[in-house]
This record gives structure tokens, sequence and C-alpha cells, in this order.
């Protein structure tokens, strides 16, 4: 902007600042590169809105991940990719887990998650 002096900022304030915009800028990757943000093909800003909410939540969710799988080998993405081949068989009363395999189990134990042999239905 023409005629405005820039702001000055603290020296003990620039470097959290600088940290909390990286940080953000890295939500926003992982929102538009993982969780679908773009491109957004709505017809009205109310899904626009619903849209961005959930896309964020996705992001913090991943982020968070990230976060707690910093000092392992295992991604997000392989977290998934080896959770998704734990299944189950449905029955009329019941579900019934099959037994979990290595890579499920260590993401488990990771989460401190305890899966169940049996769930009610």
């Amino acid at each position: 902007m023409r005629g405005t002096a820039p702001r000055r900022i603290a020296k003990e304030k620039l470097l959290p600042l600088y940290y909390t915009r990286q940080q953000v800028e890295q939500v926003f990757d992982i929102g538009k590169n993982y969780a679908g943000m773009l491109p957004v093909r709505v017809h009205s800003e109310e899904r626009f809105r619903g849209h961005l909410l959930l896309t964020f939540i996705a992001a913090a969710a991943i982020k968070q991940l990230q976060n707690a799988l910093a000092k392992s080998a295992i991604t997000p993405v392989s977290l998934f990719l080896d959770l998704r081949n734990h299944k189950c068989k449905v029955f009329g009363d019941k579900i019934i887990t099959q037994e979990v395999f290595k890579k499920a189990n260590d993401c488990y134990k990771m989460f401190n998650i305890q899966c169940p042999t049996v769930i009610p239905r």
C-alpha cells in the first residue's frame, strides 16, 4: 500500500511468527495435496464453507498424524494403507475382526489402540 509505513516487529517475536507462518503453509499444503481442498466444484457459498471446514479438519488431522509419526518410518499414507487391509466378517448379531497382521498391529500399538475381537451390532 502506498503511504503506509511498514509495521515494526520486535526481534523476539520474529522467529515465532515465522514458524507459525510455516505451520500454516504446511496445513494448506496438506489440504491441497492430500485432503482434496482444490479444485472446488460447488454452486453455493454454504457448500463452499462446508467443503472448506471439512478440508481444514482433514488437513489438521493429517498434520497431527505427521507430528505423531515424525520419529518413525511410517507416513500417514502408509498408515492408512496398512490399516485398510484389516478386515472383518459381518454376521447378523456381531462383527468379528480378523487377525491383525504385523503392520496394522504396529500402527495400533503406536497409538495405543486395542482392536476388539468381537463388536456387537
